[in-house]
């Protein structure tokens, strides 16, 4: 098995998350990709999911979401 076939991709961690049947946990993946899609622009991220960047601050903190690195 090649090493390519153990990892996952980050497409694929997300498609997996997704088949979750939680609506705050799919929301949560979702506002943790765009974030990371974004490189952490917050208002490129609001804008993406259509939501005020006050919206998404107070998400972030709801799901305790902390930026890695």
């Amino acid at each position: 098995m090649s090493d390519r076939s153990k990892t996952k991709t980050a497409e694929e961690r997300f498609a997996i998350t997704l088949t979750e049947r939680s609506l705050p946990k799919v929301e949560e993946a979702l506002i943790r990709k765009i974030l990371e899609e974004t490189k952490w622009n917050l208002k490129q991220s609001a804008s993406l999911l259509n939501i005020a960047r006050g919206t998404l601050y107070s998400k972030i903190g709801k799901y305790n979401i902390r930026r890695l690195g």
